[in-house]
This record gives structure tokens, C-alpha cells and sequence, in this order.
């Protein structure tokens, strides 16, 4: 790694970087929008569900539609990116149960709630506390990611 300017004091002796957050630059890219897991151009597709399967394992509970960017690609192509997975790898939960980053919160989480004969239904468990319906936008937003 180079030298830094800044940010010196996040990296250990053994070069790994603590608390990094990390943003998407691509020359010829330009952010259009975002995209919602409801209403897009690949509902119904294995590609989706695979990534809605991937997002389940990585105990993703932010799936919120301002979390998905539609990128144009020198005017010619379209990408469409999770581009916050910065609520993964913990437990899912409302407001005071979830937790991001926490490697033992993570092995405890129990993946999978029901299994069928044509369907898996993972335990991804995000809708608020039930008295936040006073702020009915809110809790409408949060409660459709479950």
C-alpha cells in the first residue's frame, strides 16, 4: 500500500485497515437512480432470486430501495448494484436487535425458517418496532424489506 496522507492511524502494524468504508468511482459510469427489489426489470428471474439468496446469507437487513443505484455506462448499458452493503454479516433484528460486522452475532444467526417442497423461506427478520407505525412512511419502508 502507499504511503498515506491521511488515515494513517486506521491501519495496523500488519497493514489491515480498521473501519474503511469504501464508495464506487468508474470512469464512464454515472448513477441514474435507484432500483427497487419489487419492481425491476429482472422480477421473476433465477438472477434475482440468486441475489436475493446471496443478500439472506450475508444477513443483509437494509434492503432498502435507496441502498440499490442504477448506473449508465457510457450511455449504453445499464448496471444494477446493491450499493450499500455496509448492514451484513451481523444479526438481523428491529432498531435494538440487529447488529452490522459482528462475526459472533453472525454464526448464532439461524438462516433458514422453512423449508418446502418448491420454495426456502430464510429468517431475515427487519420489521420495526410496532410503535413506530406512528411514522407510517417509515414503518411501511421497513417492514415491505422483510
Amino acid at each position: 500500500m502507499k504511503k498515506l496522507s491521511r488515515g494513517r492511524e486506521l491501519i495496523s502494524a500488519n497493514g489491515v485497515v480498521l473501519g474503511a468504508r469504501l464508495e464506487r468511482n468508474i470512469k464512464g459510469e454515472k448513477k441514474i437512480g435507484n432500483w427497487s427489489w419489487f419492481d425491476n426489470p429482472f422480477v421473476g428471474t433465477r438472477e434475482l432470486s440468486g441475489l436475493k439468496v446471496m443478500m439472506a446469507l450475508m444477513n443483509n437487513w437494509d434492503l432498502l430501495e435507496r441502498n440499490n443505484s442504477i448506473y449508465e455506462v457510457r450511455g449504453v448499458e445499464y448496471r444494477y448494484v446493491v450499493s450499500d452493503l455496509g448492514s451484513t454479516f451481523g444479526k438481523t433484528g428491529n432498531e435494538y436487535g440487529r447488529s452490522k460486522g459482528d462475526l459472533e452475532d453472525y454464526i448464532k444467526s439461524k438462516f433458514i425458517e422453512r423449508i418446502g417442497s418448491h420454495y426456502l423461506d430464510f429468517a431475515l427478520h427487519t420489521r420495526p418496532i410496532f410503535f413506530l407505525i406512528v411514522n407510517v412512511l417509515y414503518y411501511q419502508e421497513h417492514a415491505r424489506m422483510e
